[in-house]
């Protein structure tokens, strides 16, 4: 059986003097006693948490779904204008190529950096034959 690791956490008020140095660092002398103190009182602490939260887990309150979000299929309350909310629907419509320009991918980038309503990859492609739609400006 493999002992477990006891991770000294203390204050630094409990820190005393430099008692000597092993390869230039310091070695520093420890309160043992008020330590061990330390850690009885957050053992307390701990157990009186528990107690407390074991108290009020009997008055379950229901999240309350705010105006604009929805519960989705998974039980999670979003926006509605999250794309879980919406479905797949949404990423499945057709992309018209009316008013619109067939263009590479790296010309995309240019005109997308420059201003430009770009539709990237509307037949969901990654790899050969990439490429993206540039939508003329409406006036």
């Amino acid at each position: 059986m493999r002992p477990e690791l006891d991770t000294l956490v203390v204050h630094n008020d409990r820190v005393e003097k430099v008692i000597g140095y092993f390869c230039g660092s310091p070695i520093y002398a420890l309160s043992t006693q008020e330590a061990d103190f330390d850690a009885a009182r957050y053992r307390r602490n701990i157990v009186l948490m528990n107690k407390e939260l074991s108290d009020t887990q009997s008055e379950v309150s229901t999240a309350e779904v705010l105006p604009g979000e929805l519960v989705c299929p998974d039980g999670i309350v979003r926006r509605g204008t999250t794309a879980e909310a919406i479905g797949d629907e949404y990423y499945n419509q057709a992309v018209s190529e009316e008013n619109t320009q067939r263009i590479s991918i790296v010309e995309a980038q240019v005109h997308s950096d420059a201003g430009a309503v770009v539709t990237w990859r509307p037949d969901r492609k990654c790899g050969q034959g990439e490429f993206a739609l540039l939508h003329e400006e409406a006036v």
